[in-house]
């Protein structure tokens, strides 16, 4: 899921560079369309030269935005600078997001005509909405017990009703995009008794 995240935001900082006059009206299109695709997204920004927002996705609960000055957050103004120095998407670590709790930033270049890295685009990502629409994909709550920490923290610990074999759980570690993500998963007794696919088979 963090993967197609990443690729997917690229991808239309590529096409947006390649179409050279960009509408907001189309910039929205595409911000809806990802977000419907990963809705985990808590906000788009595109962040021009002088550091502040140009345009954001969604208007609704973000207009802190309006004209934001991304250099007076440091972490913001972090990645956005590693994007232009590197030419290279940027990610942060677990974080705090504005009124979606905990979450993680995702940056990807987003070249102008003259081929300078000075404008980005920033995508801010809520774990509590990204493990919510894994889980409904998979039928995870019902099926097992789980448990998700990142960078050391505890975000999310789902139980199903009933009976857990806690003498079968397995777990999983993933560092991906500077973050350290430890999922644990013990299968229901009800699970196994119906010959459903435990742990192994998921990834």
């Amino acid at each position: 899921e963090l993967d197609n995240e990443a690729q997917a935001l690229q991808h239309m900082a590529a096409r947006w560079t390649r179409a050279g006059q960009v509408t907001d009206a189309l910039r929205d299109q595409d911000g809806a369309a990802y977000r419907e695709n990963f809705p985990a997204l808590r906000s788009l920004t595109w962040v021009d030269e002088s550091g502040r927002s140009a345009w954001f996705f969604p208007r609704a609960g973000n207009e802190y935005l309006l004209g934001y000055d991304h250099r007076t957050d440091p972490l913001h103004w972090k990645l956005i600078e590693q994007v232009r120095a590197t030419g290279r998407p940027a990610f942060s670590g677990l974080t705090q997001l504005p009124l979606a709790g905990q979450g993680f930033l995702m940056c990807a270049p987003l070249p102008a005509p003259n081929a300078s890295n000075r404008q980005a685009l920033l995508g801010e990502f809520s774990y509590p909405a990204m493990i919510e629409a894994v889980q409904s994909r998979l039928h995870l709550p019902a099926l097992y017990a789980i448990t998700i920490d990142v960078d050391g923290q505890r975000i999310s610990e789902e139980f199903p009703s009933g009976p857990v074999r806690q003498d079968l759980r397995e777990e999983s570690v993933f560092n991906l995009f500077n973050q350290r993500i430890r999922i644990s998963l013990s299968p229901a007794a009800a699970n196994l008794e119906q010959g459903r696919r435990y742990f192994p088979e998921l990834f």
